[in-house]
């Protein structure tokens, strides 16, 4: 008879391994026995798998803990060092902020001519800053850069949003600092009609201080929005004046009185000063007058000096001053033209001799003898009167018009214009009285009218009053306030203020005149 056997595999797995049990049953082993024998085996089997797993489990708890453990013992360490690498990385972008400083903005400065923007410097240690802490962050912390970015963009979006004025007026500062068409210490004027000098500007605003010395402070954004004049932008700039003067003075010699008196006002830059007539209107020629200035703070003082310094002239030619919708306006006080050819012009041909230092000396009596219209003659604008080098034997008085001074520079060989006379200056002196080649070249800056004196007039003078030699020899040095060219002509070498030098100047007129 054949034994038959059948077998059965239980298997059991843990985390760490597989178990296996097989068994074979006897085929010819009671169905009750083998039932039994099966129940006694499951027993012991699930009394087995429950041991394996505890065991199992105890490891298993037993490795988590340790490694947490150690895991604490890790990052604590990591921790310090950290720290200590974030302080260095900070201390290097501090380094890097001093370095720029110092260097990239100090050539800045140089090649401008200007302090460096202070918006800009900020923004780029800003940048710095910020760079060195997201490093920090990503390479030593190990957070996310995409979290970082992420976070960083929406509250950017946000602080955008609420801050949006502060941060317009923030790039509007940026660019006007990048542009660098405004400093401190210009003068500005907006369209809206303030106006006044810049004394401050920082990443919010430009500060401005009016003539008034109010406090002006405007918003970076507004401020760039708006249209506005650098009027020191080039250092110097225009103002001017508008004056009507009446229809039968001609526009020629209106032009030379109120431009010789601009001149002449005290505050004008370089004596720079332009009259042109603009408009035609039932009270008379209006004229612009504009003068060049350098400090527009001066502005209500230097305007006082032009006004004054035109009146003060039209006065002296015999013209009034009226009120007539609401200008100057400039009027005769008598219905002819006070030129030079009338009667009237004689009378003020008189006033101007008794105002030129050198010609009042000679007396009323030889005033008069002078005081003629043939000795009057006109020059264009440009023309030039005396030319330096030519012999010559007499001066002028300017009576209407400015001319220029013009010398010769010996490095350069070109003529500079060294002064400008107006009206009661005269020129020509050294070469009437002196017997010297001109000194310079007399151009005129304008049309000019001017009186000739020649020195067949003055022999008579001299002759009947030698002592007037004396005065006017201490004229002649006093207008020329020593000259080192006069006493190179008189075979001096140092200057010498006292009376020998005046007997060596009265020596040379009587040689000149014979005497």
């Amino acid at each position: 008879m054949k034994n038959e056997c059948f077998g059965y595999t239980m298997t059991a797995k843990t985390e760490s391994q597989n178990v296996e049990i097989v068994e074979l049953v006897d085929t010819n082993t009671s169905s009750a026995s083998t039932g039994a024998r099966l129940n006694s085996q499951t027993k012991t089997m699930q009394n087995q798998f429950d041991a394996l797993e505890e065991d199992e489990t105890d490891s298993t708890i037993e490795t988590s803990v340790g490694g947490v453990e150690n895991d604490i013992k890790t990052k604590s360490s990591y921790q310090s060092a950290d720290f200590i690498y974030s302080g260095i990385i900070l201390l290097i972008a501090f380094l890097a902020i001093k370095f720029i400083n110092r260097n990239l903005w100090t050539r800045y400065e140089e090649r401008r001519g200007k302090p460096a923007p202070q918006i800009l410097m900020t923004l780029l240690n800003g940048f710095i800053i910020i760079f060195a802490v997201s490093f920090i962050s990503v390479v030593i912390f190990d957070q996310s850069l995409f979290g970082l970015l992420t976070a960083g963009g929406i509250a950017g979006v946000g602080f955008a949003m609420a801050l949006q004025g502060p941060i317009l007026d923030f790039f509007s500062g940026i660019m006007m600092d990048v542009e660098g068409r405004i400093s401190n210490g210009d003068w500005v004027r907006l369209s809206s009609g303030a106006e006044g000098r810049v004394i401050g500007h920082n990443w919010r605003s430009i500060t401005l201080m009016t003539i008034n010395n109010t406090v002006v402070v405007i918003a970076n954004s507004r401020f760039s929005q708006d249209q506005y004049e650098n009027i020191s932008s080039e250092g110097t700039f225009w103002e001017s004046v508008e004056i009507t003067i009446d229809y039968n003075i001609s526009t020629e010699r209106a032009q030379r009185i109120l431009r010789a008196a601009l001149i002449k006002a005290p505050g004008v830059h370089h004596k720079e000063a332009q009259v042109f007539a603009m408009k035609m209107t039932e009270g008379g020629i209006v004229y612009t007058c504009r003068y060049k200035m350098t400090d527009y703070a001066q502005k209500t003082p230097t305007r006082h000096n032009a006004i004054q310094a035109m009146m003060n002239a039209l006065h002296s030619y015999k013209l009034s001053v009226s009120e007539t919708l609401g200008e100057y306006i400039i009027s005769q006080r008598k219905e002819h033209d006070p030129s030079w050819t009338h009667v009237e012009g004689i009378d003020l041909l008189e006033d101007f001799l008794h105002k030129t230092p050198i010609i009042k000396d000679l007396g009323g009596t030889y005033i008069n003898k002078l005081n003629n219209q043939k000795n009057l003659e006109t020059f264009d604008l440009g023309a030039d009167i005396c030319v330096e080098g030519d012999e010559g034997d007499s001066m002028y008085v300017i009576l209407e018009g400015l001319v220029d001074i013009l010398i010769t520079d010996p490095e350069t060989k070109k003529k500079v214009v060294v002064a400008t006379l107006g009206p009661a200056d005269y020129f020509g002196e050294m070469a009437l009285f002196m017997g010297d080649k001109r000194r310079a070249t007399v151009r005129a800056k304008t049309s000019l009218v001017a009186l000739k004196i020649h020195r067949k007039l003055i022999v008579p003078v001299i002759k009947n009053d030698p002592k007037m030699v004396d005065q006017i020899g201490k004229t002649i040095i006093k207008h020329l306030e020593f000259n080192k060219a006069l006493l190179e002509s008189l075979e001096e070498k140092e200057p010498d203020p006292k009376p020998p030098l005046l007997e060596i100047v009265c020596k040379q007129m009587l040689k000149v005149f014979g005497l």
